[in-house]
């Protein structure tokens, strides 16, 4: 379950700093936050994955696509903040 947070909230934060650079200026604000968000939900189901990884001690590649993700979802906020500084879409 928490890979699937994981996977879903690095979506959702791309999406937003995608609208973030591309949307409506009016709404940057709610892009920006969204994209803050899923980056913050990214983080901590990214932790649960590594702690129940670590109490399993059975990696199957799971601890390497929460890293991948994780970096997307980091990449993908930047963007977003980046976006804002500039003014947005």
């Amino acid at each position: 379950m928490p890979l699937s947070m994981v996977r879903i909230g690095a979506e959702v934060a791309g999406i937003s700093a995608r609208l973030a650079a591309e949307g409506n200026p009016n709404l940057l604000g709610d892009a920006v936050t969204a994209a803050v968000l899923a980056g913050a939900g990214v983080r901590a189901a990214a932790t649960l994955v590594e702690i129940n990884i670590s109490a399993g001690g059975a990696d199957d590649g799971r601890l390497s696509r929460a890293s991948g993700l994780r970096a997307t979802a980091a990449a993908a906020q930047e963007a977003a903040e980046g976006a804002a500084a500039r003014g947005g879409g």
